[in-house]
Protein backbone atom coordinates (compact mmCIF):
# COMPACT_ATOMS: atom_id res chain seq x y z
CA UNK A 1 0.00 0.00 0.00
CA UNK A 2 1.46 3.69 -1.08
CA UNK A 3 2.96 5.70 2.31
CA UNK A 4 0.69 8.53 2.35
CA UNK A 5 2.31 11.89 2.22
CA UNK A 6 2.02 13.81 5.38
CA UNK A 7 2.04 17.82 4.72
CA UNK A 8 2.63 20.88 7.16
CA UNK A 9 1.81 23.96 6.64
CA UNK A 10 5.16 26.33 7.23
CA UNK A 11 4.97 28.42 9.96
CA UNK A 12 5.49 32.48 9.26
CA UNK A 13 3.82 35.32 7.58
CA UNK A 14 2.56 36.18 4.30
CA UNK A 15 2.15 39.18 2.79
CA UNK A 16 1.74 40.25 -0.98
CA UNK A 17 4.59 41.87 -2.91
CA UNK A 18 1.95 43.71 -5.93
CA UNK A 19 -1.12 44.99 -5.32
CA UNK A 20 -2.97 44.10 -9.22
CA UNK A 21 -4.88 46.52 -9.32
CA UNK A 22 -1.72 48.94 -10.25
CA UNK A 23 -1.62 46.87 -12.99
CA UNK A 24 -3.67 47.12 -16.76
CA UNK A 25 -6.20 44.89 -17.85
CA UNK A 26 -4.25 41.48 -18.65
CA UNK A 27 -1.37 41.78 -17.01
CA UNK A 28 -0.31 39.91 -14.29
CA UNK A 29 2.97 40.24 -11.67
CA UNK A 30 4.03 36.31 -9.92
CA UNK A 31 7.54 34.43 -9.55
CA UNK A 32 9.29 36.71 -7.79
CA UNK A 33 12.72 36.26 -6.57
CA UNK A 34 15.42 38.33 -4.98
CA UNK A 35 19.30 39.33 -4.54
CA UNK A 36 19.46 42.56 -1.76
CA UNK A 37 18.36 45.22 -2.77
CA UNK A 38 16.62 43.82 -6.04
CA UNK A 39 13.17 42.23 -5.90
CA UNK A 40 12.79 40.23 -9.43
CA UNK A 41 8.64 40.46 -10.76
CA UNK A 42 7.71 38.64 -13.80
CA UNK A 43 5.44 40.55 -15.17
CA UNK A 44 3.12 38.91 -18.13
CA UNK A 45 0.98 40.31 -20.64
CA UNK A 46 -1.59 38.17 -21.88
CA UNK A 47 -3.91 38.10 -24.97
CA UNK A 48 -5.69 35.51 -26.84
CA UNK A 49 -3.05 34.77 -29.02
CA UNK A 50 0.03 35.71 -27.71
CA UNK A 51 1.97 36.37 -24.14
CA UNK A 52 4.78 38.87 -23.03
CA UNK A 53 6.77 38.37 -20.21
CA UNK A 54 8.62 41.83 -19.25
CA UNK A 55 11.05 42.85 -15.83
CA UNK A 56 9.87 44.47 -12.86
CA UNK A 57 13.05 45.15 -10.32
CA UNK A 58 12.37 46.81 -7.43
CA UNK A 59 15.10 48.14 -5.55
CA UNK A 60 14.54 48.11 -1.38
CA UNK A 61 17.45 50.45 -0.45
CA UNK A 62 16.69 53.13 -2.92
CA UNK A 63 12.63 52.43 -3.44
CA UNK A 64 12.42 52.54 -7.10
CA UNK A 65 11.16 50.39 -9.61
CA UNK A 66 12.44 49.88 -13.29
CA UNK A 67 10.14 48.38 -15.59
CA UNK A 68 12.70 46.59 -18.69
CA UNK A 69 10.38 45.53 -21.76
CA UNK A 70 12.43 45.91 -24.92
CA UNK A 71 14.49 42.77 -25.58
CA UNK A 72 14.28 42.94 -29.57
CA UNK A 73 17.74 44.35 -29.79
CA UNK A 74 19.34 41.77 -27.61
CA UNK A 75 17.33 38.16 -29.00
CA UNK A 76 16.03 36.26 -32.06
CA UNK A 77 13.33 37.62 -33.73
CA UNK A 78 10.30 35.53 -32.13
CA UNK A 79 7.62 33.84 -33.81
CA UNK A 80 6.38 32.04 -31.00
CA UNK A 81 3.15 32.39 -28.93
CA UNK A 82 4.97 33.50 -26.03
CA UNK A 83 7.56 36.43 -25.95
CA UNK A 84 10.66 37.59 -23.49
CA UNK A 85 12.07 36.28 -20.69
CA UNK A 86 10.92 33.98 -17.81
CA UNK A 87 11.50 33.34 -13.85
CA UNK A 88 14.37 35.31 -13.74
CA UNK A 89 16.70 34.15 -10.95
CA UNK A 90 18.64 36.76 -9.39
CA UNK A 91 22.81 36.84 -7.92
CA UNK A 92 24.66 39.53 -6.96
CA UNK A 93 28.23 38.94 -8.26
CA UNK A 94 31.23 41.12 -8.83
CA UNK A 95 29.38 44.56 -8.69
CA UNK A 96 26.80 43.57 -10.70
CA UNK A 97 23.28 41.97 -11.03
CA UNK A 98 23.17 38.55 -12.78
CA UNK A 99 20.27 36.49 -13.69
CA UNK A 100 19.34 33.24 -15.89
CA UNK A 101 16.21 32.96 -17.25
CA UNK A 102 14.43 31.03 -19.48
CA UNK A 103 13.48 32.39 -23.15
CA UNK A 104 11.75 30.96 -26.85
CA UNK A 105 14.00 33.43 -28.55
CA UNK A 106 17.34 32.69 -27.24
CA UNK A 107 18.54 31.60 -30.83
CA UNK A 108 16.82 30.48 -33.98
CA UNK A 109 15.83 27.18 -32.54
CA UNK A 110 12.78 29.06 -30.58
CA UNK A 111 12.50 26.62 -28.16
CA UNK A 112 12.61 27.29 -24.48
CA UNK A 113 16.60 27.80 -23.57
CA UNK A 114 18.28 29.19 -20.70
CA UNK A 115 19.42 32.58 -21.01
CA UNK A 116 22.52 34.33 -18.80
CA UNK A 117 23.34 37.95 -18.50
CA UNK A 118 23.51 40.95 -16.36
CA UNK A 119 21.81 43.88 -15.87
CA UNK A 120 23.31 47.53 -16.45
CA UNK A 121 25.16 49.67 -13.55
CA UNK A 122 21.36 51.27 -12.42
CA UNK A 123 19.30 48.43 -13.34
CA UNK A 124 17.15 49.86 -16.55
CA UNK A 125 18.37 47.87 -19.25
CA UNK A 126 20.04 44.66 -19.85
CA UNK A 127 23.81 45.11 -20.54
CA UNK A 128 24.70 41.60 -21.75
CA UNK A 129 22.66 38.21 -22.39
CA UNK A 130 23.31 34.84 -24.47
CA UNK A 131 21.84 31.15 -24.51
CA UNK A 132 23.83 29.01 -22.51
CA UNK A 133 23.83 25.37 -23.79
CA UNK A 134 22.79 23.01 -20.57
CA UNK A 135 21.61 20.32 -22.88
CA UNK A 136 18.37 18.65 -23.48
CA UNK A 137 14.89 20.38 -21.81
CA UNK A 138 14.32 20.79 -19.05
CA UNK A 139 15.41 24.20 -18.97
CA UNK A 140 13.63 25.71 -16.26
CA UNK A 141 14.63 26.72 -12.51
CA UNK A 142 18.24 26.91 -12.92
CA UNK A 143 19.57 29.24 -10.59
CA UNK A 144 22.54 31.21 -9.85
CA UNK A 145 24.86 31.16 -6.82
CA UNK A 146 28.61 31.84 -5.34
CA UNK A 147 30.72 29.21 -4.65
CA UNK A 148 34.44 29.35 -3.54
CA UNK A 149 34.42 32.76 -5.12
CA UNK A 150 33.04 32.18 -8.51
CA UNK A 151 29.28 32.54 -10.63
CA UNK A 152 27.89 28.87 -9.98
CA UNK A 153 24.32 27.37 -11.53
CA UNK A 154 22.33 24.91 -9.78
CA UNK A 155 20.11 22.90 -11.52
CA UNK A 156 18.51 20.20 -8.89
CA UNK A 157 16.17 18.44 -11.70
CA UNK A 158 19.64 16.94 -13.61
CA UNK A 159 21.26 17.31 -10.18
CA UNK A 160 24.24 19.51 -11.93
CA UNK A 161 27.12 21.95 -10.82
CA UNK A 162 28.15 24.53 -13.11
CA UNK A 163 30.35 26.73 -13.45
CA UNK A 164 29.71 30.25 -15.42
CA UNK A 165 32.27 30.88 -17.71
CA UNK A 166 32.54 33.91 -20.75
CA UNK A 167 33.85 32.90 -24.80
CA UNK A 168 35.51 35.50 -26.18
CA UNK A 169 36.67 36.04 -29.97
CA UNK A 170 40.21 36.11 -31.58
CA UNK A 171 40.38 39.91 -30.69
CA UNK A 172 39.47 39.11 -26.96
CA UNK A 173 35.86 40.82 -26.83
CA UNK A 174 33.30 39.29 -25.29
CA UNK A 175 31.01 36.88 -27.16
CA UNK A 176 28.82 34.66 -24.88
CA UNK A 177 28.63 32.70 -21.55
CA UNK A 178 28.75 28.92 -21.24
CA UNK A 179 28.98 26.25 -18.02
CA UNK A 180 30.82 24.24 -17.83
CA UNK A 181 30.33 21.42 -14.99
CA UNK A 182 32.39 20.97 -12.24
CA UNK A 183 30.19 18.27 -9.99
CA UNK A 184 27.15 16.39 -9.43
CA UNK A 185 24.62 16.36 -6.73
CA UNK A 186 24.49 13.05 -5.21
CA UNK A 187 22.99 12.08 -1.50
CA UNK A 188 24.09 10.45 1.97
CA UNK A 189 22.16 8.94 4.52
CA UNK A 190 19.67 6.88 2.13
CA UNK A 191 18.33 10.50 1.26
CA UNK A 192 16.09 10.74 -2.40
CA UNK A 193 15.73 13.65 -4.55
CA UNK A 194 14.73 12.30 -7.85
CA UNK A 195 11.24 13.49 -8.18
CA UNK A 196 12.32 17.27 -7.66
CA UNK A 197 11.99 19.68 -10.43
CA UNK A 198 13.11 22.97 -9.31
CA UNK A 199 14.30 25.29 -6.26
CA UNK A 200 15.16 28.68 -5.28
CA UNK A 201 19.25 29.61 -5.61
CA UNK A 202 21.20 28.27 -2.79
CA UNK A 203 21.93 30.05 0.11
CA UNK A 204 25.05 30.29 2.42
CA UNK A 205 24.70 28.04 5.89
CA UNK A 206 28.06 27.83 7.09
CA UNK A 207 31.24 25.95 6.31
CA UNK A 208 30.52 24.39 3.37
CA UNK A 209 27.03 23.37 4.03
CA UNK A 210 24.09 25.51 1.58
CA UNK A 211 20.53 25.24 1.52
CA UNK A 212 17.64 26.18 -1.04
CA UNK A 213 13.96 25.46 -1.16
CA UNK A 214 12.87 22.64 -3.66
CA UNK A 215 9.45 21.41 -4.91
CA UNK A 216 7.68 18.40 -6.17
CA UNK A 217 4.32 18.02 -8.47
CA UNK A 218 1.58 16.29 -7.01
CA UNK A 219 -1.25 15.31 -10.13
CA UNK A 220 -4.40 16.33 -8.31
CA UNK A 221 -7.58 14.29 -9.31
CA UNK A 222 -9.83 15.72 -6.56
CA UNK A 223 -12.36 18.07 -8.57
CA UNK A 224 -12.60 20.03 -4.73
CA UNK A 225 -9.54 21.99 -6.23
CA UNK A 226 -9.33 24.32 -8.68
CA UNK A 227 -5.79 23.49 -10.35
CA UNK A 228 -5.08 20.06 -11.61
CA UNK A 229 -1.69 19.91 -9.94
CA UNK A 230 0.13 21.12 -6.45
CA UNK A 231 3.36 21.64 -5.60
CA UNK A 232 4.90 20.93 -2.29
CA UNK A 233 7.94 21.77 -1.06
CA UNK A 234 10.96 20.92 0.73
CA UNK A 235 14.21 22.56 2.47
CA UNK A 236 17.35 20.80 1.52
CA UNK A 237 20.74 21.17 2.57
CA UNK A 238 23.90 20.53 0.24
CA UNK A 239 27.81 20.01 1.38
CA UNK A 240 29.00 21.55 -1.45
CA UNK A 241 32.69 19.80 -0.80
CA UNK A 242 31.47 16.82 -1.34
CA UNK A 243 28.46 17.79 -3.25
CA UNK A 244 25.92 15.61 -0.98
CA UNK A 245 22.62 16.85 -0.12
CA UNK A 246 22.89 16.15 3.94
CA UNK A 247 19.12 16.77 5.02
CA UNK A 248 15.75 17.09 3.22
CA UNK A 249 13.06 18.31 5.64
CA UNK A 250 9.50 16.93 5.83
CA UNK A 251 6.77 18.86 2.80
CA UNK A 252 5.31 21.85 3.51
CA UNK A 253 3.21 25.12 1.61
CA UNK A 254 2.98 28.46 2.71
CA UNK A 255 0.01 30.90 1.76
CA UNK A 256 -2.72 28.16 0.25
CA UNK A 257 -1.65 24.52 -0.69
CA UNK A 258 -2.08 23.70 -4.60
CA UNK A 259 -0.44 26.29 -7.34
CA UNK A 260 2.08 28.11 -5.46
CA UNK A 261 5.28 28.26 -6.78
CA UNK A 262 8.60 29.01 -4.33
CA UNK A 263 10.99 30.59 -6.61
CA UNK A 264 12.83 32.66 -4.65
CA UNK A 265 14.99 32.88 -1.36
CA UNK A 266 17.22 35.61 0.86
CA UNK A 267 18.33 34.91 4.24
CA UNK A 268 19.87 37.21 7.20
CA UNK A 269 21.01 35.77 9.94
CA UNK A 270 18.33 33.25 11.22
CA UNK A 271 15.17 34.84 9.49
CA UNK A 272 14.55 33.40 5.72
CA UNK A 273 12.28 35.13 3.68
CA UNK A 274 10.83 32.97 0.50
CA UNK A 275 9.14 34.72 -2.17
CA UNK A 276 6.77 32.87 -4.26
CA UNK A 277 3.94 32.92 -6.92
CA UNK A 278 0.79 31.95 -6.18
CA UNK A 279 -2.18 30.74 -8.96
CA UNK A 280 0.48 32.28 -11.39
CA UNK A 281 -1.06 35.33 -11.42
CA UNK A 282 0.35 36.99 -7.52
CA UNK A 283 3.61 37.57 -6.19
CA UNK A 284 3.91 36.79 -2.03
CA UNK A 285 6.69 37.32 0.51
CA UNK A 286 7.04 34.89 3.04
CA UNK A 287 8.80 35.44 6.13
CA UNK A 288 9.92 32.35 8.39
CA UNK A 289 13.00 31.28 10.04
CA UNK A 290 15.71 28.65 9.32
CA UNK A 291 14.44 26.42 12.68
CA UNK A 292 11.10 26.25 11.66
CA UNK A 293 11.60 25.42 8.12
CA UNK A 294 13.66 22.51 8.96
CA UNK A 295 11.18 21.63 11.57
CA UNK A 296 10.23 17.94 10.88
CA UNK A 297 13.82 16.52 8.97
Amino acid sequence: MPKPIIMRKLPGKGEKLFDEKQLPEGHVVFNPSMAYPYIYLRANKQTSIDEDNYIILYNCETKTTSIITNLENLLEKNINRYRGLEDLRLCNYENKLWFVATCTHANKSMNSETVVGYFNKDTTAIARVSYVNLGAPPVKNICPFIYDSKLCLFDIYKKHIYQLTEIKNSKNEWQSFAAVKIGDITCGNNLDIDNFRGSTSLVYLHGSLYGCVVHDVILNENEQHKSQLAYMHHWIEIDMNSKQVTNISTPFWLITFGLEFVSGIYMKENVIELYLGVQDKFAFKYTTTLQLIRNGS
